[in-house]
């Protein structure tokens, strides 16, 4: 029983991780007023782009590792679903 939560809050704690990382990234996009991307100067968007880039990437390995992980502990559950039977 105490495997099974361990699991699951491993799994848990990668997919918060990836949204976290993801929505980080885009919540300039969502909040940015409309004249704002005019006044800023060109070094400053790109450094925008590089944050928001790079934290969406982050979500996305993190969403990544999610899958893996999951994908490795159904694998491991049916296996050892076959050794009990």
């Amino acid at each position: 029983m105490l495997e099974i939560f361990k699991r699951l809050s491993v799994g848990l704690s990668l997919i918060m991780l990836s949204l976290g990382f993801f929505l980080l990234g885009i919540l300039p996009f969502i909040t940015r007023l409309p004249g704002e991307s005019a006044m800023a100067p060109a070094i400053e968007k790109h450094y925008y782009v590089v944050g928001t880039a790079a934290s969406v990437f982050a979500g996305t390995v993190f969403f990544v590792a999610a899958c893996i992980y999951f994908r490795r502990q159904e694998s491991g559950v049916k296996r050892q679903k076959l050794e009990y039977d």
